[in-house]
């Protein structure tokens, strides 16, 4: 459940704070060599990029918490998630190296030190908001998702162990 008070407030804290420093290392980047960009974003200018990613992130972050479907920052459940991704890591780690092992992919697909300490933190951040977040809302927009439900606590595995009994006309 998300707090009326203080947690929308928190949600574009934390996303506001993460899109300046994303928003920093790719300009840092850009003056460095923007080449590396080219073959993700084209000729496009990874600041602008980064720049509307992040209006685009509010905007479905936004969306997302008035259907009340979405946290960001949830002061519930932090730990079994963190525990849940910490058991379930070691396995796309694994499925990465065979992968990398087995397809041999080509020389140049990873941007190498000390770039890509500048580089993949923004092009991460550009796939969670353009790639997840946004496509997200939008299903959610075009399945009519209305954040209420008649359902028990229980029966609501996306809602970690918080819920709101309220009535609604859609579910």
């Amino acid at each position: 459940m998300i707090s009326k008070a203080a947690a929308p407030t928190g949600q574009y804290v934390v996303l506001g704070l993460l899109a300046v420093v994303v928003l920093g290392l790719t300009v840092i980047q850009a003056r460095i060599d923007q080449s590396v960009y080219e073959p993700y974003f084209g000729k496009l200018n990874p600041i602008a990029v980064i720049a509307v990613a992040s209006i685009l992130g509010f905007g479905s972050l936004g969306y997302l918490m008035s259907r009340e479907w979405f946290e960001v920052v949830s002061p519930t459940g932090w730990w079994a998630g963190i525990k849940i991704a910490a058991a379930i890591a070691p396995l796309f780690f694994v499925i990465a190296v065979i992968a990398d092992l087995t397809l041999r992919f080509p020389q140049d697909t990873n941007v190498h030190l000390p770039d890509a300490l500048f580089f993949y933190p923004s092009v991460a951040f550009f796939v969670e908001v353009c790639l997840h977040a946004v496509p997200f809302a939008v299903l959610v927009a075009l399945l009519g998702g209305d954040g209420g439900s008649t359902r028990t606590c229980g029966s609501d595995p996306w809602r970690s162990g918080s819920c709101r009994s309220r009535p609604s006309s859609r579910w």
